[in-house]
């Protein structure tokens, strides 16, 4: 990757994983970069691909827990006005992948629009809250109810529209993970101001009683099993509330968050992990899976 030192596309070299992710969590990675636009980005990609480096993408790095040695290869933020524009056509919203969902929520909310509600404080962007299928629990609001359309980039370069027939969204996961969102439309609907400020209100309120604003995490560690089950209430009734290795908690408030309480490193959340998927399956006879994402 040398030619980077000679092109006009911003990186940096051994970049500590914990400035990007809310976990506040991992090692340096090789290349951390931020290109400008599709043409930058697709050469980035070219570049990896002749070179044979790995790539990953990150977004607001909510949903992560980064490994604490070196990660290897090529990570990219999709970041800046190009990346993050947005506009509006009848009940369609377009929003670039590096708009925050909340932004997204406000933009729609301004040109009388509802339905993303539910994502308002959600720390994460467009691109990659809509590969996870951001949401509420199971069967509750998820991005990929209202995406319309959605443009990306294959690893190769090439940049398709793919029509939401097309796509495949499941609990926490999508089709859209083989590339690289570069964009995406949401068909909402209209409604008075009032209702939606209100419908707000009450996400601002729900968020506000979880741990997400006292220490770091990346959200839900664990997927629920099934609509009936829920992680936390399953790992409340192990009594695992409080539970701690090294500066990883399971947090007192909801405890389906493993908190940062200041200097837990990777290896301290996986063990806590480890821990808490053992005693669920021991007495519930159930397996827990995680639902943040795990770089190695």
């Amino acid at each position: 990757m040398n030619w980077l030192d000679a092109s006009n596309i911003p990186f940096k070299r051994n970049e500590p994983l914990a400035k990007h992710t809310t976990f506040k969590i991992g090692g340096p990675a090789d290349y951390f970069i931020y290109p400008r636009d599709n043409r930058q980005l697709r050469g980035i990609l070219r570049a990896a691909r002749r070179d044979r480096l790995p790539v990953r993408v990150i977004g607001r790095g909510s949903n992560i827990l980064a490994a604490d040695e070196p990660i290897k290869g090529c990570v990219i933020q999709l970041k800046g006005a190009y990346f993050a524009k947005l506009a509006v056509k009848g009940r369609r919203v377009r929003a670039g992948a590096g708009c925050s969902l909340s932004e997204l929520v406000r933009f729609a909310a301004q040109n009388n629009l509802t339905g993303l509600e539910f994502l308002w404080g959600i720390p994460g962007s467009v691109g990659g809250a809509l590969v996870m299928n951001a949401g509420e629990g199971r069967g509750g609001k998820a991005m990929g109810k209202f995406v319309a359309s959605a443009t990306i980039m294959e690893y190769n370069g090439k940049i398709r529209r793919i029509h939401s027939s097309a796509m495949r969204f499941t609990y926490r996961g999508s089709s859209l993970a083989k590339g690289i969102v570069l964009k995406a439309e949401f068909l909402l609907q209209k409604a008075q101001p009032s209702a939606i400020a209100a419908d707000i209100r009450r996400y601002i309120s729900r968020r506000r009683a979880t741990p997400m604003l006292k220490f770091p995490n990346a959200g839900c560690a664990f997927r629920n099993p099934s609509r009936a089950a829920s992680a936390g209430k399953l790992i409340e009734a192990c009594g695992l509330k409080g539970l701690s290795v090294g500066d990883a908690r399971v947090a007192e408030e909801h405890a389906n968050y493993i908190l940062n309480l200041g200097y837990a490193s990777c290896a301290d959340v996986r063990n806590l992990m480890r821990l808490v998927r053992d005693k669920v399956k021991l007495k519930f006879n159930l397996v827990l899976r995680p639902e943040i994402k795990i770089w190695r």
